[in-house]
């Protein structure tokens, strides 16, 4: 989908998780440098689970269609000490959403609304990013917001 050569660099390259939707690959298509796609991408992917655990543990909502699920039978369950085991009750899960939610609306009132509403399209993938492996308008556009907000969040 990115149009890169089947060398080593590039196909370690393409295991990254911002490939899997336009709102990363627009990223790798208009950052020169890897550390600037991970950063901005870590901005949006925060922002992405910050809005989904809102909506599952204050509104109750799934934000993504449900899918079948194949029970199994574990034949042996352990857990190591290097393990992060959230013992918070479901109140403190659900108020540790809405405060981690209302970080980023506030982070989000930084920007312009068109910047808003350019990271949003992305988010709901409801605006093309890329066509014909290039960037739209857009995407450039959508870049530039998310840049502004990787920079709030970082002054956070």
């Amino acid at each position: 989908q990115m149009g890169w050569k089947a060398r080593p660099e590039d196909m370690a390259k393409a295991r990254a998780q911002s490939l899997e939707c336009d709102a990363g690959r627009v990223l790798h298509l208009l950052c020169d440098r890897p550390d600037e796609v991970a950063r901005l991408w870590s901005a949006f992917a925060g922002l992405c689970g910050a809005h989904a655990a809102y909506a599952k543990r204050y509104l109750g909502v799934r934000l993504h269609a449900k899918t079948a699920k194949v029970e199994m039978l574990i034949e042996r369950f352990e857990i190591s000490g290097d393990d992060d085991l959230d013992l918070r009750s479901e109140d403190e899960k659900a108020r540790a959403a809405v405060t981690n939610w209302m970080r980023w609306q506030g982070d989000l009132g930084h920007l312009d609304r068109w910047q808003q509403a350019a990271i949003w399209g992305a988010v709901r993938e409801q605006t093309a990013l890329i066509r014909d492996r290039q960037a739209t308008d857009e995407g450039r556009g959508y870049v530039q917001a998310l840049r502004k907000l990787a920079d709030v969040v970082e002054r956070r």
